[in-house]
């Protein structure tokens, strides 16, 4: 996978739905969860450079944005998706001397994880499921300087990345409203290592759920610029059931 280490931006927050709602054990339960989390980005280049994003400098470049989180539920069996789709464009402006300069920065960034659970545990209050996903990263960057007088310059870089994981996903009853949720996997493929672990708060209404969380993502990468990606932040979502 091969990256520009110009600008690194992107906002995740993923989570694994886990059911609130009693089932039988012949149906499914489906829920999906909108989110927004405000995450910094970090990074380090292979030849050592750092390169970070703070969040307040992510929000105010962002075009586009989805945060979003699909289950099915039947029994042990938990099969999930989630997704960020995050597209960003900053501009900078400089005079140097009689040259004005532009630079233009685009990034398109993809990151989604899915796959399987069985539950393995289960004592009334708190269940455990073994978790076996994949997680894509896909990063496209375009970068654009235009010089007056002097013409324009323009370069692009795309990258994509797969990874298998393991890992476990829990749930523990506080109350007839209130539960928590948590999960941690880890694993390897094109990049070196990846892992990423959350925890969230939630509060049950008639209609849907309120999510308040904390989640980070990390890869390793063996790569000719990038070395490694670390996205963090605390997160805020809505989670519906069907």
């Amino acid at each position: 996978m091969k990256y520009l280490k110009n600008i690194l931006t992107g906002a995740v927050v993923t989570g694994l739905l886990m059911g609130t709602a009693p089932t039988m054990a012949s149906d499914w339960e489906y829920g999906v969860e909108l989110y927004l989390m405000a995450a910094d980005v970090k990074g380090a280049s292979a030849t050592g450079e750092d390169i970070s994003a703070d969040f307040d400098d992510i929000l105010d470049d962002v075009e586009f944005a989805y945060f979003g989180s699909f289950e099915a539920k039947r029994d042990k069996l938990t099969l999930f998706a989630n997704l960020i789709s995050v597209d960003t464009e900053s501009r900078e402006r400089e005079t140097l001397g009689p040259i004005n300069a532009e630079l233009k920065v685009g990034l398109k960034n993809l990151i989604s994880t899915f796959g399987a659970g069985w539950e393995i545990f289960d004592n009334g209050k708190t269940t455990l499921d073994i978790l076996g996903a994949a997680r894509y990263l896909s990063l496209d960057l375009d970068v654009k300087l235009r010089l007056d007088p002097g013409g324009e310059l323009k370069e692009s870089d795309s990258g994509s990345n797969w990874d298998g994981v393991v890992g476990l996903q829990g749930r523990t009853v506080l109350s007839d409203r209130w539960y928590l949720t948590y999960e941690a996997d880890v694993g390897a493929g094109e990049s070196d290592l990846t892992w990423q672990a959350s925890v969230e708060i939630n509060y049950r209404f008639e209609a849907f759920d309120v999510t308040l969380g904390y989640q980070h993502l990390d890869w390793e990468f063996d790569d000719q610029q990038l070395d490694d990606l670390e996205i963090a932040g605390p997160a805020l979502g809505v989670r519906f059931y069907f």
